[in-house]
């Protein structure tokens, strides 16, 4: 599914949310490249040079939003583990459709999201630098950028790209 995300060099989780019964909205700030490469520090050894992608006061945010969800899992993105009935078709990028999933597999057996009467069941899946998203919905995410910008606040990781 390709979205307006895709024009970006990665994006980090601002937030989600979701009220009973309303959409899931997943919040997210634009990561930016910096234009100098540097050296940095893993472990005591200084490494690189390598350029820094970060969330800056200029990153552009976007939000994701899911207005018929049933359902969703998520887990930190550093708990991702390859999926051997994951199928990803056309377009890979940050929010794509899946046809198959062990999750699906595993929803169909322990869920009623199998049974849904008032259209397909969908399931999306959602990558940000901190925190992956599988979602079963029986329509498309709209994806749309926001006016206010990141929430600076927000204690993240460092990310290094090799150049």
């Amino acid at each position: 599914m390709e979205t307006i995300l895709d024009g970006a060099s990665t994006w980090f989780l601002e937030s989600f949310s979701q009220r009973p019964y309303g959409p899931l909205v997943i919040r997210v700030a634009e990561g930016i490249r910096a234009t100098v490469p540097e050296m940095t520090d893993l472990g005591g050894k200084q490494v690189g040079p390598y350029t820094r992608i970060a969330v800056t006061p200029e990153s552009r945010c976007a939000e994701i939003r899911f207005e018929q969800v049933l359902g969703f899992f998520t887990q930190r993105e550093d708990f991702d583990a390859t999926d051997p009935e994951m199928v990803f078709e056309g377009h890979r990028g940050y929010v794509t459709q899946l046809p198959a999933s062990s999750l699906r597999s595993y929803a169909q057996v322990a869920t009623g999201l199998t049974g849904v009467r008032w259209g397909e069941l969908l399931e999306f899946h959602v990558w940000t630098e901190e925190q992956l998203f599988q979602v079963f919905s029986t329509e498309p995410p709209t994806v749309a950028f926001v006016a206010s910008g990141p929430d600076m606040g927000i204690e993240r990781g460092e990310l290094f790209v090799a150049n």
